[in-house]
């Protein structure tokens, strides 16, 4: 039996061997390549018009390629489609980003003129300052406001031009602008940027009657900007569901199925509907800021349905194909990017082993076995995306869900259907105001119980499956690309699943520890707060892990020195005190990371903080009030307060001295200020090398918190004083001069990258450098 122009049709045998027709796409796949290289690098200057041009390229290479369908003699065709594709890939990828001009900056910082678009995306850096990217001749460079200026300067994208001054890249820090608006200007983008503002702003008054909670989540979904709970976002990350909530091919998809299924009620001959759904699809993406998934997914979608349209068979593999080189050209995104490995590696397991699992629906087409037949489906696909991505998922994170398995099918169709209700209440709103609101009362339940399920869901599994180690640098990625080569070779499903199951088992396995590397202490550059790592004696010890953006920046430089070290456990975490810039990492790293035991004061401020450690099953040990005790050899801390139950946060806190291998020895304080730093004083004594100030070095107002600083650097002694601090002021001058210390004593700050003190090869005493950069 053959399709139409004598295409041979997909075999319906569901017994073996129809992998080789899976893998051998009937669409042109090579030839859509080429032509959606040619159209993205001619439409590259605009937003719509290089989509408009990629589709039209499509449709007019797929209808040249229909005159030549007669020929039944393809099968070198076929046989090369892998060398072809790949190299078509790679030169995309490779040539089309060199077609901008690189801008040139000067080797020596000073004043640059700029000309650019900033993006609409900002944020505060390390340093306290108003964080954005500019795009300059397709380089994206950090630019770095005050803070006093954030309000004049438009939220949007906008076109900018004039002076800034450029600081160029160290070893540790990236390049940047530091730019003022005086100097700068700029127009608040294009008309489409501010089009699409507006759509946005109206999107939200629709939804403005719903609950906070049930506005985010819709927000999320439609064009990825709501904001969620911490409480929700963690539920769903831990079931491994967090996929559902992020801008992906899954909601694409979706919204272009049920765009085609609306306008088949339209009286339209079949290429008149095509074009509209092209139009919409387009529009939708755009809405999106043409976000990579999106686009990814629409292209794709709309590929694979104009090919259904001339009759012609098309598999996944083929649309996947299509989708990267996509992806490559129009985003200029390098192979390893985390995002496309994602969509690849899921949907490459989808096309591999996500075929249908009976044929019970057909021989007997009874409703029950029609509903059985598609829930099996939907659990062998969902089987499918998390055995190929379950290894990337694991180096990235550390952690998985493999109860996502379960979970996907179960809460999909309500996501789904959240997403097709807020879809259908934006267009009711168009076309007749006013009547929305009903569907708003409606649908603010429906997200409400969609989001209960998953915390429910969180509840009733526990904690993830957590990484042991980490293996080498690109195992997983040579690994997943040995198995879908093989897979291909061979024409084998079960290849490419024992290649992602091999793949996982690495991060299962006793973690390895280099014994080699000696004592060291690292003091992580996380902004105002605290992440400070030790390792003595072959054992890992954290204090805190906070900062004030939601313990995220702490979290990512604690898991970057894991993951280089190949271990991902910590023997012990002590919590200084309960503020949040020293434990807003806390959850994260009970979700991600291994941890043996923790040392926490016994103070009501830190019973939240208790409780999450013993649901998790971690040993805690309380340290009472004035009490000291060794946990580790080599480490003791302290309770400095004899009543430290009672006191403020700050002055109740932990301090904890490390002692390395060759007797160099660091104090770590917390947040002591007053009364803590006079207790502080009165207790320890002899000599320590290298003091982490208290209070990320600010002053104690009052004589007596200076008189007490003055007393405790005058008896230890330390030869360098650190602050766990990203500041990019010179804090030593200031120190001093308010301290009004003598002899001086060097001040290291996390302003160039995360400190690490170890101790001197060739005789006592410590060394500090700094690694690695502030902002990354």
């Amino acid at each position: 039996m053959t399709e139409r122009n004598g295409a041979p049709a997909e075999s319906n045998d569901e017994s073996g061997g129809d992998l080789q027709v899976r893998w051998r796409a009937a669409a042109p796949v090579v030839p859509y390549a080429i032509a959606c290289t040619i159209g993205i690098v001619l439409g590259r200057c605009t937003e719509i018009l290089g989509v408009a041009l990629v589709l039209t390229s499509f449709l007019a290479h797929e209808r040249m390629h229909r005159r030549r369908a007669r020929d039944q003699s393809r099968e070198w065709r076929r046989r090369g489609f892998l060398v072809v594709a790949t190299a078509t890939i790679f030169a995309a990828g490779s040539v089309a980003p060199e077609a901008t001009a690189r801008p040139r900056f000067p080797e020596r910082e000073g004043l640059v003129s700029i000309r650019g678009v900033v993006a609409r995306e900002h944020g505060t850096s390390a340093h306290g300052r108003m964080m954005r990217w500019i795009a300059i001749g397709g380089t994206k460079v950090r630019m770095d406001f005050s803070s006093a200026d954030s309000h004049r300067l438009p939220k949007s994208a906008f076109r900018v031009e004039g002076t800034a001054y450029y600081v160029p890249s160290t070893r540790q820090t990236k390049a940047r602008l530091i730019a003022s608006p005086a100097t700068l200007r700029y127009t608040t983008g294009s008309s489409a940027s501010d089009l699409r503002a507006r759509i946005h702003a109206r999107i939200e008054r629709i939804f403005e009657s719903a609950s906070p909670r049930a506005r985010g989540f819709i927000a999320r979904l439609l064009y990825g900007r709501g904001e969620l709970a911490p409480e929700d976002e963690r539920s769903h990350r831990v079931t491994g569901l967090a996929h559902l909530l992020a801008i992906s091919g899954l909601h694409a998809v979706f919204i272009a199925g049920m765009v085609r299924s609306t306008l088949g009620f339209l009286p339209l001959r079949s290429r008149w509907r095509f074009t509209l759904l092209c139009m919409i699809l387009v529009c939708y993406a755009w809405l999106c800021e043409n976000r990579a998934p999106v686009t990814r997914a629409v292209s794709g979608y709309l590929v694979y349905v104009a090919a259904r349209e001339r009759g012609r068979g098309v598999d996944l593999s083929s649309v996947l194909a299509i989708a990267l080189v996509i992806n490559l050209v129009l985003f200029d995104v390098p192979v390893d990017g985390l995002s496309l490995q994602l969509s690849f590696a899921a949907v490459l397991g989808i096309a591999v082993l996500g075929r249908r699992a009976s044929r019970l629906a057909r021989l007997n087409p009874r409703i029950v076995d029609v509903i059985a037949n598609r829930a099996v489906d939907a659990f062998r696909i969902s089987l499918a995306a998390w055995l190929a991505t379950a290894a990337l998922v694991l180096d990235t994170y550390g952690c998985t869900s493999p109860w996502s398995i379960v979970w996907t099918p179960i809460a999909a169709p309500g996501v789904l259907c959240v997403l097709a209700g807020a879809t259908i209440t934006c267009m009711l709103a168009v076309l007749i105001p006013g009547a929305s609101s009903m569907l708003v009362a409606l649908l603010d339940p429906v997200a409400t119980f969609q989001l209960d399920l998953v915390a429910n869901l969180a509840v009733v599994q526990g904690p993830p499956s957590i990484a042991n180690a980490f293996p080498p640098s690109g195992f997983t990625e040579a690994a997943l690309l040995i198995g879908a080569t093989l897979s291909w070779l061979l024409r084998s499903r079960s290849c490419f699943a024992a290649t992602c199951a091999l793949a996982i088992v690495p991060f299962f396995a006793a973690g390895t520890r280099d014994t080699h590397a000696g004592d060291r202490v690292i003091v992580h550059a996380v902004g105002h707060g605290q992440c400070i790592e030790a390792l003595v004696s072959s054992k890992r010890l954290v204090i805190d892990c906070g900062d004030r953006n939601d313990g995220g920046l702490a979290l990512r430089r604690l898991r970057e020195s894991l993951w280089k070290s190949h271990d991902n456990h910590i023997d012990v975490l002590i919590l200084t005190h309960g503020d949040a810039d020293h434990v807003a990492g806390l959850t994260r790293i009970l979700d991600t990371v291994r941890v043996e035991r923790a040392v926490m004061p016994e103070v009501p401020k830190l019973g939240r903080c208790f409780g999450m450690l013993r649901r998790a099953g971690i040993r805690v040990e309380l340290i009472s009030a004035g009490r000291d005790r060794e946990i580790l050899p080599g480490c003791r801390v302290f309770s400095l307060l004899a009543a430290s139950d009672l006191a403020p946060s700050n002055d109740g806190g932990l301090a904890c001295r490390v002692t390395l291998a060759r007797g160099a020895r660091i104090l770590v304080f917390g947040d002591q200020e007053g009364t803590g730093l006079v207790a502080a004083a009165r207790r320890f004594g002899g000599t320590v090398d290298a003091v982490v100030l208290p209070h990320h070095a600010s002053i104690p107002p009052g004589a007596s918190g200076t008189t007490a600083i003055r007393a405790i650097l005058s008896r230890l002694g330390p030869s360098i004083t650190v602050a766990s601090t990203s500041s990019n002021i010179r804090l030593d001058d200031r120190w001093h001069a308010t301290a009004s210390l003598r002899p001086y004593i060097p001040l290291e700050t996390g302003a160039f990258g995360s400190i690490v003190l170890t101790e001197r090869a060739n005789g006592p005493g410590l060394e500090a450098h700094a690694i690695g950069a502030t902002d990354r």
